[in-house]
């Protein structure tokens, strides 16, 4: 779960970069309601989220917008574990 003091920090970042931005992270309403959206993120992705979007973007930040920097944990399939597990026991990897 993502910490709101880091949340608050990255987010006070943005503003900075992105002094047109009109949002007031003042307003507990509206803070809320933009933590409620990452907040299911861990500390490292929402903070790499935040610098991709920084880094690569040139309009003000929105939800979809820093999600799209937010790349999931993917889990294996069996048909991958069991195709590494064959290649593991032919050397090939």
């Amino acid at each position: 779960m993502l910490d709101k003091e880091l949340f608050k920090e990255k987010m006070e970042k943005l503003l900075t970069f992105f002094p047109n931005w009109n949002v007031d992270l003042s307003d507990g309403v509206v803070a809320g309601m933009w933590y409620s959206q990452f907040s299911h993120m861990s500390d490292e992705k929402f903070s790499k989220a935040v610098e991709d979007y920084i880094e690569n973007e040139q309009f003000n930040p929105t939800v979809a917008g820093i999600k799209k920097y937010y790349m999931p944990e993917t889990k294996k399939s069996i048909t991958q574990i069991k195709h590494e597990e064959m290649l593991k026991e032919y050397g090939l990897i």
